[in-house]
């Protein structure tokens, strides 16, 4: 008999050949989980060198251990594997380099069991500057941590670009079923379309905890190449968005515009000194949205996005503050490209 209160939960952990050292680390963190029942899903991708791992933890009380061994696929294909032959009714993504605090199923899944209507939780995360030596021995330095991303989940600004660290979700596996997996063409970034997809008709619930942290590299040659790799797939995320269909009612329309303006350092010191004022253009926008509701019955997350971009674009202060605004930031981030070669 299922316990309503205490769903079984599996936390899915895609790794490959040679990084034996950080899976241990990844499972410990899941052994260390004050919640029960648990099932760790360990997914290797192009061999099978996880195994004598996997027989250490095998055993442990109230944690059960499926592992799967795949020919060389990619990360997509093992985290989809994963997530079809989890057990539990909740998921959850854990990168092999990445770990979970002791609470971290604990906290979200009590959120979750106080919200019948919500599909999944999001938990607070720890970003943490690490240069790694070696994956096995695992031998690293951190050199700090901070909360990057501080923010209440909304799916609009979800659309706009993804803020959810993949590890900090908590979802229920029906999401899976109803709406696919990971889309395999998507080498990075494939965790922020399955965060819009599965958030776009299903309620998502914040919790303004830190549960799980998760690893970016020191060295500016890794994170000048992993940057590199988001900008190129950026774009192609964005255009899957035009597949989806939702409903944007009036809170959603004001919502996007909302995002938009907040995400332009000029535009909200302009809003500041009076220059332009965010409440005026709310109201405006409220007003206007009566007359254009029919539209947004059926629309798609990037189509909704465009609408409030070019009713904004109307205000010339507005525009030209957004074209000068993206022009700096791209000279700037080439002059600081240029001096760190």
């Amino acid at each position: 008999m299922k316990d309503k209160a205490h769903p079984h939960i599996s936390i899915i952990i895609r790794t490959c050949p040679g990084r034996q050292g950080c899976l241990e680390m990844a499972i410990r963190s899941v052994e260390q989980q004050t919640y029960r029942p648990i099932e760790v899903v360990v997914v290797e991708d192009g061999g099978n060198e996880a195994v004598e791992i996997i027989e250490r933890h095998i055993g442990r009380p109230g944690l059960a251990i499926t592992y799967k061994s795949l020919e060389k696929s990619g990360r997509c294909v093992a985290g989809n594997v994963g997530m079809e032959i989890s057990s539990g009714e909740y998921l959850s993504i854990l990168d092999d380099d990445d770990e979970l605090y002791p609470k971290h199923c604990e906290v979200l899944i009590g959120c979750l069991n106080s919200d019948a209507e919500a599909f999944a939780a999001c938990g607070l995360a720890h970003e943490v500057v690490t240069s790694i030596e070696s994956y096995t021995p695992y031998v690293y330095t951190e050199y700090k941590q901070y909360i990057r991303f501080n923010r209440v989940f909304n799916r609009e600004s979800l659309w706009m670009g993804n803020y959810l660290p993949i590890q900090s979700v908590l979802f229920n596996k029906s999401l899976f079923l109803e709406n696919g997996g990971f889309d395999v063409k998507f080498d990075v970034l494939e965790d922020w379309d399955l965060w819009v997809r599965y958030s776009c008709n299903h309620k998502f619930i914040s919790v303004p905890e830190v549960t799980s942290m998760y690893r970016v590299p020191r060295e500016h040659s890794k994170r000048k190449s992993r940057e590199s790799s988001f900008r190129e797939n950026y774009f192609h995320v964005l255009e899957k968005q035009d597949d989806l269909r939702t409903e944007v009612d009036i809170e959603s329309y004001l919502t996007i515009c909302k995002e938009i303006l907040k995400r332009y350092y000029s535009l909200r010191l302009l809003n500041k000194i009076k220059a332009i004022d965010f409440e005026t253009i709310y109201s405006s926008e409220s007003e206007y949205f009566p007359s254009i509701e029919k539209e947004f019955y059926e629309i798609s997350p990037r189509e909704a996005v465009r609408i409030v971009q070019l009713r904004l674009f109307r205000n010339k202060i507005i525009r030209k503050s957004m074209v000068y605004e993206n022009k700096t930031r791209t000279l700037i981030k080439r002059v600081f490209d240029f001096i760190n070669r």
